[in-house]
């Protein structure tokens, strides 16, 4: 009825939740129903003798019927099924209990060997060695406790379903409490066991495979897939751009190639992430889910932007030493200066995408307001110089096609910042060149303090370089 009937929302969600629920109740009584007549067995009723007495006969069952359905939920559902026939005791049902529990590490250790990265890898390692303590500790305490004569009065009694469950419910309980202070030592020995991941700054393999159709059945998993892949843009374009400034005032080859590198990486997770939002938003109900797709495709391609930009800056360092020319003393401080802003900003503008919050956003308008005016100084200074003979033709077209690059950066820095503003505001992604009006009119506190303040840090760095 709820899905073929309703239409409010997540009206389908819900509706294949309830025939889920259906569904396991239904197979249960099934289940339940065909095994009765076991109960009228000898062979069957000697079966589970036999498990009191062999416990290890118990645990492979428990683990093998474990293992094979991959799950220790449906596993202790057989059982529970399987109490109907009344054969069962609690001497032969708790090796199974404690054969599922290892079971369910061979499951945990198969699904997290495919695909996983290294912090997933140990999540499962601690999940296998809980299991495994948990394991030792039930046997251990049954036996000892069987042992002393504790469990003398129930060991031989038929167990229902309900013993069944509060047999199970009690163990990981107590096994809980009892190996809470274990945590840390689990969490070493997992990275003991699991090492880091493998891979250079460039690779971006693990977010190419997180962009995967299947999640485009609950888009909140696919916006958090595509989330992650751009966040790698954002730190690979703006440490390229950082990297790539830097070979302007000193060659290395080495950077530019990691650089250029990365802006390959940067241009695959584009072409990926803009192919994978637009096939999600067919998939799209909610209109919170609409907002921040269209912001992810909005921002992702201002971070590939930067890393274009970052490009350019290299090759500029490369056409730079190819000619044999460089940059006076003086114009390599002027771009030191311009190089902290610029890493300022985009350090403002990567946090403002990672956390979505307008109040990190405002603090990138001021800083790219401060960068156009350094750009506009420092050209001025670049004619001076030129005029003055204390700059080579080929080193001055390098220095003005740096500061282009830089500019250009900030202004995609800029637009970041705007749409992370709108997420909150949605009249300023309407209103975008009248907001930035207002701010440079002076008309926003906010910003005239920020401007003040990086005004006066960078001009401040400038003066005491000679002209």
């Amino acid at each position: 009825m709820l899905i073929m009937a309703f239409r409010f929302r997540n009206s389908d969600t819900i509706g294949t939740i309830a025939m889920g629920f259906g569904i396991l109740f239904t197979g249960l009584m099934n289940m339940t129903a065909a095994v009765e007549p076991l109960s009228q067995s000898p062979t069957f009723a000697q079966l589970f003798v036999s498990l009191a007495d062999k416990p290890l006969l118990g645990f492979l069952a428990g683990a093998g019927v474990a293992f094979s359905i991959q799950s220790s939920s449906a596993s202790i559902g057989i059982l529970q099924a399987l109490s109907v026939t009344g054969q069962l005791t609690f001497g032969s049902v708790y090796p199974i209990l404690v054969g599922i529990y290892l079971g369910d590490c061979v499951t945990t250790a198969i699904v997290c060997s495919i695909g996983a990265k290294a912090d997933a890898k140990r999540t499962g390692m601690v999940h296998i060695l809980f299991n495994l303590s948990e394991a030792v500790l039930v046997f251990a305490a049954v036996n000892i406790l069987h042992s002393a004569g504790a469990l003398d009065r129930i060991w031989a009694a038929p167990i229902t379903s309900g013993g069944i469950a509060n047999t199970h419910t009690l163990f990981n309980l107590a096994c809980a409490v009892l190996l809470l202070p274990l945590c840390g030592l689990y969490e070493k020995l997992s990275r003991i066991v699991v090492h880091d991941d493998v891979r250079h700054s460039q690779g971006v393999e693990h977010e190419l495979q997180l962009l995967d159709d299947k999640f485009f059945t609950s888009p909140e998993l696919a916006l958090s897939s595509s989330d992650e892949a751009i966040a790698t843009m954002a730190r690979l374009a703006c440490a390229g751009a950082d990297s790539a400034l830097g070979t302007l005032g000193a060659y290395d080859r080495a950077v530019i190639e990691t650089v250029q590198e990365n802006e390959q990486s940067i241009d695959m997770l584009a072409d990926a992430v803009n192919n994978y939002l637009v096939r999600l938003s067919g998939h799209m109900e909610a209109d919170d889910n609409s907002v921040l797709l269209n912001y992810y495709l909005q921002c992702f391609s201002e971070f590939e932007r930067i890393g274009d930009y970052a490009v350019n800056l290299t090759e500029s360092a490369e056409e730079l030493h190819a000619r044999g020319a460089q940059f006076s003393t003086t114009a390599r401080q002027e771009l030191a200066v311009l190089q902290g802003a610029l890493h300022e900003i985009m350090g403002y503008a990567a946090d403002a995408f990672t956390t979505r919050q307008a109040r990190v956003a405002r603090h990138i308008e001021p800083v790219e307001e401060v960068i156009d005016d350094l750009v506009e100084t420092l050209r001025a200074r670049h004619t001076r110089r030129l005029l003055d003979g204390k700059c080579t033709v080929y080193g001055g077209l390098g220095f003005l096609n740096s500061l282009t690059n830089i500019e250009r950066i900030a202004d995609q820095c800029s637009n970041l910042g705007i749409y992370t503003i709108a997420l909150t505001d949605p009249e300023i992604a309407r209103t975008h060149h009248d907001y930035i009006q207002h701010l440079h009119q002076g008309d926003d506190s906010f910003f005239n303090a920020e401007y003040r303040a990086a005004h006066e840090k960078y001009f401040g760095r400038l003066a005491e370089l000679a002209g």
